[in-house]
């Protein structure tokens, strides 16, 4: 009875130029989180991640996924303008199901995709006042006075 070698690797899965193009756009949108990007398009977290270091990438692929970028920005921001315009028809009438928090959420979420897709900032820096900041220092030697006295304590 003969036997038959079997190959040792595993079937590779061969990718079509337009899923880099997906994954790499997808990227963007989840802020570079590879593993989140892998779980959305199903495809192994490890080869995400090889695309996005430009392995197996053409400058080309680069290209078509920046204009897949704006394609989506764009229409992130037109989701922005409808949840807005119908944010404000809710106010001076009250025909939609929908709250006008809910709408205003929506919208807020669909610019600050649009703004990541194309490269622009997505929040507004947190300013606090004076006392905010003593609060926030006077909490931080706090901790770092714990870490000390159990550092001290494993020493003693």
């Amino acid at each position: 009875m003969r036997t038959t070698k079997r190959s040792t690797k595993a079937k590779r899965n061969k990718y079509l130029e337009k899923d880099k193009i997906k994954a790499l756009a997808a990227l963007a949108v989840n802020k570079g989180n590879v593993s989140q990007t892998a779980l959305e398009l199903g495809i192994p977290r490890k080869t995400i991640s090889r695309w996005a270091s430009g392995e197996n990438i053409t400058p080309l692929t680069i290209v078509q996924a920046e204009q897949h970028k704006k394609s989506l920005a764009e229409m992130f921001e037109e989701v922005a303008n409808k949840a807005l315009s119908t944010a404000v028809n809710k106010l001076n009438s009250d025909a939609s199901s929908i709250s006008v928090e809910k709408l205003i959420d929506i919208s807020a979420k669909a610019v600050q995709t649009s703004r990541l897709l194309k490269g622009e900032p997505t929040s507004i820096q947190e300013q606090g006042n004076a006392a905010d900041y003593k609060g926030k220092l006077e909490a931080l030697r706090a901790v770092r006075a714990a870490r000390e006295d159990r550092r001290l304590a494993k020493v003693g």
